[in-house]
């Protein structure tokens, strides 16, 4: 494990890798569907505890979600490790995702921006040590809802069973 001075720029590599649009989930922008999953619990928050796997609202549609970031929250630890700066023994009590949906303002640039690049968001991610220690990084963005009849999915490949390692069908 790391020095928990590390677990500051841990929670940055987590923060950033989540709000990037490579988090998808089913093909789409993860933020995306998370504002949606907000705002069919008519709320405007989603907290996500990686550790105990459970988020408020919850829902059973981001188990995929669960596995990817904890696997990059070990991955990120481990890249500390590698770089020769354990030192002490860590131990983690909570790793949370918190995003916040909405903030509000009457300006008219507010408005374009709202109408053309979406809702304000603000996501932070909370590492806390055995020593009652929180270590966060947070970031602003722009979100819409999600909706596939506005979005493009991405492409997922299908692995064929009877192909070989070269591509090749194997009869």
């Amino acid at each position: 494990m790391t020095k928990r001075r590390e677990l500051k720029g841990v929670a940055n590599s987590l923060l950033h890798s989540f709000i990037s649009r490579n988090n998808d989930i089913s093909g789409y922008w993860g933020i995306g569907k998370l504002y949606l999953l907000a705002k069919e619990n008519n709320s405007d928050h989603v907290l996500i505890d990686l550790l105990k796997r459970r988020m408020n609202p919850n829902s059973n549609d981001f188990g995929d979600l669960f596995d990817r970031y904890q696997s990059y929250f070990s991955k990120f630890v481990e890249q500390k490790d590698s770089f020769g700066w354990v030192t002490t023994p860590t131990k983690i009590e909570a790793v949370q995702i918190f995003l916040s949906f909405n903030s509000t303002s009457d300006d008219k640039l507010e408005y374009w921006a709202r109408r053309h690049m979406g809702e304000n968001f603000k996501c932070e991610v909370k590492i806390k040590t055995d020593l009652g220690k929180v270590y966060s990084s947070q970031i602003y963005g722009r979100c819409r809802l999600h909706d596939p009849r506005k979005e493009r999915r991405r492409a997922i490949k299908i692995e064929d069973s009877s192909a070989d390692s070269h591509g090749a069908t194997v009869n």
